[in-house]
């Protein structure tokens, strides 16, 4: 994902994982280190001024890029659910003030779901006006 114009010629990104007691957390441990960045969860981020920081041991690191592992509804509690611990009080502020961009868009979930995969080549017909260039693999609804 390209990082905001704010973030100068060295962005830092950052894996965001809801911890090790996640199921894919092995998973994001290794995407963070085969990406080279740091692996964080919601505790390690602060936002401040429609920004979002890092906490390390040498202080406060501005964020610019964000690869969300944790799920839409517990991202923001200021926007989400308000019980939240998984999530950023302020992280979508930022994003919609163009502070921090996250990679993997806030609501693409759905692209993921199951079921919603049985209906891709119809969607691209739909909305590319296109034939699929790959099949998918053979699914079946249980309806």
């Amino acid at each position: 994902a390209a990082a905001p114009d704010t973030a100068g010629e060295e962005a830092t990104v950052v894996v965001l994982t809801p911890g090790r007691y996640n199921s894919a957390y092995f998973e994001h441990s290794l995407v963070a280190r085969t990406m080279g960045v740091d692996l964080v969860e919601a505790s390690d981020l602060v936002e401040r001024g429609d920004r979002i920081y890092m906490r390390t041991t040498a202080g406060l690191r501005r964020v610019d890029v964000i690869y969300k592992r944790t799920d839409d509804d517990f991202l923001d509690p200021e926007v989400f659910r308000p019980d939240s611990m998984l999530g950023v009080p302020g992280l979508v502020r930022s994003v919609l003030a163009g502070n921090v961009v996250v990679a993997n868009a806030i609501g693409n979930g759905i692209a993921d779901d199951k079921l919603t995969y049985t209906y891709i080549p119809d969607l691209i017909r739909y909305y590319l006006s296109e034939e699929p260039i790959l099949p998918n693999v053979d699914t079946w609804r249980l309806e």
